[in-house]
């Protein structure tokens, strides 16, 4: 669970112990230009959430890029996985 392979051999676990339907992060997005004020709204939202603004900003890609469905579809399976350990039955997706 979470494991993935560290550049000096064994095993590493990401942050949060879990891996992401898409893969790892492994590409980037080139720098770009921003209005100071919009990017400090994207701080406050960030904020609210309890996240650091690149987390928001990889979320907001995630559904440009797959839409909202998508998205919560690719991780009913993880949430069944939880649900199911607790007792819960199977979610919609």
């Amino acid at each position: 669970m979470g494991e993935r392979p560290s550049p000096g051999g064994g095993t590493a676990f990401h942050r949060t112990g879990k891996t992401s339907p898409l893969g790892k992060l492994d590409d980037r997005i080139e720098t770009f230009r921003i209005e100071s004020i919009v990017k400090a709204r994207l701080r406050v939202l960030a904020a609210q959430q309890g996240i650091p603004l690149s987390e928001l900003m990889q979320s907001i890609c995630r559904v440009v890029a797959y839409g909202p469905d998508e998205l919560k579809r690719m991780h009913s399976d993880d949430v069944d996985v939880v649900a199911s350990m607790l007792g819960f039955g199977a979610t919609e997706p």
